[in-house]
Order: C-alpha cells, then sequence, then structure tokens
C-alpha cells in the first residue's frame, strides 16, 4: 500500500507553489521565511460559535412521556413542559493523534461522515470509564493498527461534531507520537487512507474538523504543547 500523499475529496493539491492553504494556517508569506504571524491565528473559537451554534431541533419529543414541547434555551438543558424530565446535553471527551515522523505528520482519510473524505487526525471518543491516554492509544490502535506507548499530552481544543443532525460538543485532547520511521498501517473501515503532510502544505478546507486545524495551525507556528 502506498502512502504518498493524494488529494483528499474535494481539496485541492498544494504541494507545488500554491501556498494559499498556508496563508490561511499560519499568515502565509511570514511563516515561510521562518517568521510567526502577529496576532493569533488560532480562530476555532469563533468558527465553532458560528458555523455550529447549538442546535436543539432534535430534541422535540420528551424520552420519558413521549411527549412534545422537549424545550430548550441554550441547546444544553432541554426540559419537558409536562412531566419536568431534565436532560443535559454536556460535551464528551474526545482523543487525537498527532503522529509526526521528520518533518511531516500523519493524517487520515475519513471513510464515514461527518467529513467523508477529508482529513482528520487518528482519534475518537473516550469510552466510558476509560481515561484520556488509553482512549488515544486504543483508538490508534483500532483506526490505524498501530501499537504505541507514551502518549504525549499538548493540549486540548473544543469541537463540534455533528452526526445524524445532531450536534455533539466534544473536548479534544492531542497526544503526540514521534516515530523515528513510517510504519505500515492496517486500516479499519472507518479510514480510507494514511497520508504524511507537511503541516504547510495542508489545504485547511480539506480537513474536517476545527480542532484538527487549530492543531495544525499550531504546527505551523511551531506550537507545541502550549
Amino acid at each position: 500500500m502506498s502512502f504518498a500523499p493524494s488529494t483528499p475529496r474535494g481539496a485541492r493539491d498544494l504541494r507545488s507553489s500554491d501556498k494559499a492553504c498556508a496563508d490561511d494556517f499560519c499568515g502565509g508569506a511570514s511563516h515561510a521565511k521562518g517568521v510567526a504571524p502577529a496576532g493569533d491565528c488560532d480562530s476555532y473559537e469563533v468558527e465553532v460559535l458560528i458555523v455550529h451554534s447549538w442546535t436543539a431541533s432534535w430534541a422535540r419529543y420528551c424520552p420519558r412521556c413521549g411527549k412534545e414541547g422537549f424545550d430548550s434555551v441554550d441547546g444544553r438543558k432541554h426540559t419537558c413542559a409536562r412531566c419536568d424530565f431534565q436532560y443535559y446535553h454536556n460535551l464528551a471527551a474526545a482523543v487525537c493523534a498527532i503522529l509526526r515522523c521528520g518533518d511531516d505528520i500523519a493524517l487520515v482519510v475519513r471513510a464515514r461522515d461527518p467529513g467523508r473524505g477529508l482529513l482528520d487526525f487518528p482519534g475518537g471518543f473516550v469510552d466510558p470509564a476509560e481515561d484520556l491516554e488509553t482512549a488515544v492509544l486504543r483508538e490508534v490502535r483500532e483506526e490505524i493498527g498501530l501499537e504505541l506507548a507514551a502518549p504525549r499530552y499538548l493540549y486540548s481544543v473544543p469541537n463540534v461534531y455533528r452526526y445524524r443532525e445532531v450536534d455533539y460538543w466534544t473536548l479534544d485532547a492531542m497526544f503526540e507520537f514521534t516515530l523515528t520511521r513510517r510504519p505500515v498501517f492496517t486500516l479499519n473501515d472507518e479510514i480510507l487512507d494514511v497520508q504524511w503532510w507537511a503541516p504547510v502544505a495542508i489545504d485547511p478546507t480539506a480537513v474536517a474538523f476545527a480542532s484538527v486545524r487549530s492543531a495544525i495551525r499550531r504546527l505551523c507556528q511551531g506550537r507545541v504543547g502550549d
């Protein structure tokens, strides 16, 4: 199996002289000279809040009494007007694995929605009674067949995972793994491909989630664990 970078569905190939992605991620020419751009490129908070405002339309009927009128003001706390049942749609914990080999990082191509055909980090939701470190090792093993150890925690980023018209707000914990060579991957049915990319060569429109775009911005700027 070849893992030479190819262009995901709907994305432009920016591995040549076209560096519009670097402009979006890292301030363009200033980054090309190795200088971090002025200001903060981490606009994921604005991106998440504008693109993914709380949606409560999916929760019309009370899961206890079955009556209509299961309303929410902020999309998080839902209350039934008839039986007073309350449900809190709180955020979920998720993990992402940043696999680095030399100057490149490994990105998977998603086989399923949300974001089918787009780039993502290996990762997923944390299972009940599971800690973050165990979760990221499990997800890497399940998705791309690698047995890794000693995940290095970097930071966390808020995100929105929309699945079948429901917004699941998540807190994505980023973990770094440094590899000495590019391994052979064994993919499950959630992954179409694994591709190695230099962070500055990644088109942000080819990336599935705001949290991953934020992490790539930090990588472009040389900001790892801050």
